[in-house]
């Protein structure tokens, strides 16, 4: 059975942003050790002649008729609207906190 430590614990918390109790270290020690268990078992099949996939059931978007070509905007229509551009693009402000 693979361990996850709690100080391992401690630092994916620290990468995900998220302040953990005590209680809540312990039960993800356990629940991640868990995760990584399982993980082990799926790496003793042998999967060489299963194909890769994306997605298992089948689901296909039922907005989009394949048979039908759609017209979509244009670069200049697409930025009509965009409080700024650069280089042909959308200008946005910041997303991460760095």
């Amino acid at each position: 059975m693979s361990t996850i430590s709690k100080s391992t614990v401690e630092h994916v918390a620290v990468l995900c942003s998220l302040t953990l109790s005590e209680k809540e270290k312990e039960r993800l020690e356990s629940m991640l050790s868990e995760t990584v268990d399982f993980i082990g078992v799926l790496e003793e099949l042998d999967t060489n002649s299963v194909p890769e996939t994306y997605q298992v059931i089948g689901t296909t978007n039922v907005f989009q008729k394949s048979d039908r070509v759609s017209v979509s905007l244009d670069r200049k229509e697409a930025l009509s609207n965009a409080a700024k551009i650069k280089n042909g693009k959308f200008v946005t402000g910041a997303v991460f906190d760095r």
